[in-house]
């Protein structure tokens, strides 16, 4: 019982922030709303925190989540750029070649 009120706690805030924006230029509200597609694809902590970095990269936006997944979003499409989020997601596309982890590591943390 107390599980299930935190986790749907958790949701309605989550919502909530979506729905106010929580301060988010365009560029990151953007960047949120690409990594809401991976979501799913991250595994589930006991406390249900998530973390991941989202930034824009390669006219789309580069998702880091746990255990180095990284994922790549264009035009409302996610694409798997290496070997831990194509195990977690082995229904995605890998990402084109132009699409490299490095690339997507870096634009993904240290976007502002």
């Amino acid at each position: 019982m107390r599980k299930q009120l935190f986790l749907s706690l958790f949701v309605l805030n989550i919502s909530l922030l979506v729905l106010a924006g929580c301060g988010l230029s365009g560029e990151e509200r953007k960047a949120f709303e690409d990594a809401r597609l991976v979501f799913k694809y991250f595994p589930k902590s006991p406390d249900g925190a998530m973390s991941f970095f989202a930034g824009a990269y390669q006219d789309g936006t580069a998702v880091i989540g746990p255990n180095d997944m990284a994922f790549w979003v264009k035009d409302g499409k996610a694409y798997a750029v290496n070997q831990a989020a194509k195990e977690a997601a082995p229904e995605l596309e890998q990402a084109p070649d132009n699409v490299h982890y490095d690339d997507a590591f870096i634009a993904a943390t240290e976007s502002e």
